[in-house]
């Protein structure tokens, strides 16, 4: 905004101009906010006139929303306690004798097999995406793994 300096009484005030337009009345109208004065040709704002431009600087540097980073929901107790139950019974130790490559997959279905039992097999993406395994596998890498 354009800023004007009146003498009153010998001392200077600045003051900061705006105009606008009134359509109801179809005339301008003209006002102005004091801001401050000049001390020996230094300009000294008012302290309303510090708080605002503070004010405007902090909203400035106030940083917009942060983007969310991925979030993502996992089951997880149901396939930690037969991995306790396989530990201890030791079908983890030996489907991984037998099954050195796979054994992992395979315990992901048969968690899915026991956990799902009433679900078909199309829902074992949705499942392995949900549920927290030590080896996340696909029916589709599973089935070609087993192919072999």
């Amino acid at each position: 905004m354009p800023q004007r300096i009146q003498m009153i009484h010998g001392v200077p005030y600045v003051y900061e101009d705006s105009a606008t337009w009134d359509k109801e009345k179809k005339n301008a109208k003209h006002a102005r906010h004091y801001i401050g004065k000049m001390v020996d040709g230094v300009f000294v704002p008012n302290k309303t006139y510090e708080l605002e431009c503070a004010l405007k600087e902090s909203k400035e540097k106030k940083p917009g929303p942060q983007e969310n980073t991925q979030s993502i929901r996992q089951f997880c107790g149901a396939t930690y306690l037969f991995d306790r139950i396989g530990e201890k019974l030791g079908i983890t130790e030996d489907l991984e004798k037998c099954f050195p490559d796979i054994y992992e997959q395979l315990l992901s279905l048969a968690y899915y097999l026991i956990l799902e039992d009433n679900n078909p097999l199309r829902r074992f993406p949705r499942y392995s995406m949900e549920s927290l395994h030590d080896f996340l596998c696909t029916i589709e890498s599973l089935q070609a793994t087993l192919a072999m």
